[in-house]
């Protein structure tokens, strides 16, 4: 059998004729070679036929058909053929036949089954050489990834390590230039950091945008690009010779550099030959980008990370500096200094801490600030409440009292310590010794209080003769001479009340004001001063609304001193509003519950009634908001000297409103007006 089809073709011819290479193509028409196939048997046929085509067939010839057996394969035939089949073809030639076929058929399979070994041999062989080839591109391909990633390895200085990388491509492909460029983050340009024979201070001349030429194209689209002919490629953008010497010559590669998803940079090489880059060059980048890239991203953080150091160690040493100047400080200071954490252990205290208070430092080191604040001011130590401050529940800056240790007095502050985010990091207690201002101001209101008495009983005769003179009591008198005595009754009352504001200072200062609490009726009480400052209203021709809602409650005060509160406060509003301003009372009943935080944590729960007294005027700036409550002061603007006063009324109406159970703030705004508001208990 010549072929997997099952055509014939003679191997071997012997005889009259020479059949060599005689094909039989339609051996089915062949009836002697198709039973001998198909029968896998021997198979004589006597002399050929008149008429008998087939064409090994020898002519008055008988033929033996012997099929070449193996295994379940008939690998072909012998044919024996003879004139005289008698003699020549007889049982014991047709035996001889049959063994010569075996022998015959054993070898052709030993010939062919060899030849597929040596197919095999010579396929695995090809394999081999193929694989070898394969294995050596990746051995390469390992060991440029090795150098690489030692010259990564063995450096952090981010130039040397692009310098390096592209000369080990420059190496193993045989390229004479590279370049790794990078993106800058300000302008979104590749630069060029790295080429490949130029030093440091050569390169970073060559910039363009992402997205322009190849190397932008790549940065822009992320993906490699191989180029066997820059001349061909559209995106080629030539470069001026003086830059880096390239010309439109020759095949490139490049490949992107990406970190964490991000491009940071191109790398490209390229060769005067055209289609020198292979894909296996490809490979060998596109593994050695992720590498270098990871270099890169390492290079750039350790430049971020030192300079962070530097930094962070100039503020360290900043803050060394500041902390030895501040302790220097804290110290020389006079006055008494306890910090504690949150938790209210003390961290540090100043000598004079010991000297203030009279306890030794040691022991003031090792007690928790709130405990020492309870021991010092007993009863009142809920005037500091330390624990809302260290918890930051408090609502106050600053929290300020007085106490007494022994002949001296001490007042003590005490300010949370926040942090720029708000958090409550401990608290600071400052004590300082004012036995001598309390002394001073002991002795200044003994002195107010007895000049009070003193100028209070002439300025009573004074009155009291002015007003007989005024009647006619001793006698007539003209206009002129009544116009004179009602200048003296008022300046008179005015002196009257100001000696009267005086004394009700000292009173209070010392706690011996008396005062008549009862229920007093808003209306009533709104309503007698009104009558007092209805002239002034008239004269500065304001506008006055008073708004309180029907079913009011009662407050709890002294009718007396509320009247003054009231008073001294419409009295503000009218002194410093320009002429024909608008001045609003709004009474309004509320509970504890809906004040300002800072105000409800300083009055005990209940039912209150406040009050606003809202004008149109100058307003108070912040700095002086909480300073209008003391005594004497006055606020700096243009009507001060037109609207005259002491500056005593509001440092007598905070105090009388807090002996009320009360508490009063005010919110002001430059040019658009002040409201004081303050609250009383409600019956």
């Amino acid at each position: 059998l010549a072929d997997d089809q099952g055509a014939l073709a003679v191997a071997q011819s012997w005889g009259e004729r020479d059949q060599c290479g005689l094909r039989l193509t339609d051996q089915q028409h062949d009836s002697v070679i198709a039973q001998a196939v198909t029968q896998r048997a021997p198979l004589f046929s006597p002399s050929s036929q008149a008429g008998d085509a087939s064409p090994w067939r020898l002519a008055d010839c008988a033929a033996l058909v012997m099929p070449l057996l193996a295994q379940d394969l008939t690998l072909g035939l012998i044919a024996v053929q003879d004139a005289d089949p008698e003699t020549k073809l007889g049982p014991s030639q047709q035996d001889f036949v049959s063994s010569v076929a075996s022998q015959l058929a054993i070898a052709i399979e030993n010939a062919r089954l060899y030849a597929e070994v040596r197919g095999f041999n010579a396929a695995l062989e090809q394999r081999i050489a193929e694989r070898t080839h394969e294995l050596q591109i990746e051995r390469d391909m390992l060991s440029t990834l090795n150098q690489i990633a030692l010259e990564i390895n063995s450096t952090l200085d981010l130039d040397l390590l692009l310098a390096s990388s592209l000369q080990v491509f420059a190496n193993l492909i045989g390229v004479e230039r590279g370049s790794i460029m990078l993106i800058e983050e300000d302008t979104y340009h590749l630069v060029d950091r790295a080429v490949l024979g130029r030093s440091r201070d050569q390169v970073g001349y060559t910039r363009f945008p992402v997205g322009h030429g190849i190397a932008g194209w790549v940065a822009q689209h992320r993906k490699p690009a191989l180029v066997p002919d820059v001349s061909q490629d559209e995106r080629w953008v030539e470069l001026p010779e003086n830059e880096l010497g390239r010309k439109r010559v020759g095949a490139m590669a490049l490949v992107p550099l990406v970190v964490q998803g991000e491009v940071t940079g191109v790398m490209s090489l390229s060769h005067d030959q055209v289609g020198y880059f292979n894909e296996d060059h490809m490979r060998l980048l596109g593994a050695s980008a992720e590498t270098i890239a990871l270099g890169i991203n390492n290079a750039r953080l350790y430049d971020e990370i030192s300079r962070e150091s530097v930094r962070r160690g100039d503020m360290v040493q900043k803050e060394r500096s500041a902390t030895t100047q501040s302790s220097a400080i804290l110290q020389s200071l006079s006055d008494g200094v306890i910090v504690c954490n949150e938790y209210g252990g003390v961290i540090t205290a100043n000598p004079a801490a010991e000297r203030v208070l009279g306890i030794p430092l040691e022991d003031l080191l090792l007690m928790p600030l709130p405990d020492l604040l309870r021991k010092l001011l007993m009863q009142r130590a809920k005037e500091l409440p330390i624990e809302a401050a260290l918890e930051g529940r408090s609502t106050l800056q600053s929290y300020a009292t007085k106490f007494q240790r022994g002949r001296y007095t001490i007042r003590v502050t005490l300010d949370p310590v926040v942090t720029e985010r708000g958090q409550t990091i401990g608290a600071l207690a400052v004590f300082r010794d004012i036995t001598r201002e309390v002394e001073s101001e002991r002795l200044k209101d003994e002195f107010i209080g007895t000049v009070s008495h003193e100028l209070r009983t002439p300025m009573t005769s004074i009155k009291g003769f002015t007003q007989l003179l005024a009647m006619g009591s001793l006698g007539p008198i003209n206009a002129q001479q009544k116009e004179f005595l009602s200048t003296i009754q008022t300046n008179a009352e005015r002196m009257i009340s100001i000696i009267n504001d005086l004394l009700d200072i000292t009173k209070i200062e010392a706690g011996s004001v008396e005062l008549e609490i009862r229920p007093v009726h808003m209306a009533e009480a709104l309503g007698n001063v009104i009558v007092d400052v209805r002239p002034q209203i008239d004269a500065r021709q304001h506008e006055l609304h008073i708004t309180i809602p029907p079913g009011l409650p009662l407050v709890r005060v002294d009718a007396k001193r509320f009247d003054q509160i009231l008073g001294h406060l419409l009295n503000n509003a009218i002194k410093y509003t320009p002429v024909g301003g608008k001045i609003t009372f709004v009474a309004s009943e509320l509970d504890r519950a809906t004040l300002p935080p800072a105000v409800a944590e300083q009055i005990l729960p209940g039912r209150y009634v406040q009050i606003d007294v809202s004008d149109t005027g100058l307003g108070i700036a912040v700095e002086e908001q909480e300073l209008v409550f003391e005594r004497f002061y006055r606020t700096e603007n243009q009507l001060k000297i037109e609207a005259g006063g002491t500056g005593l009324g509001l440092s007598l109406v905070r105090p009388l409103v807090k002996l009320f159970g009360g508490q009063i703030w005010l919110r002001s705004f430059i040019d658009e007006g002040s409201t004081f508001s303050f609250v009383v208990p409600a019956v």
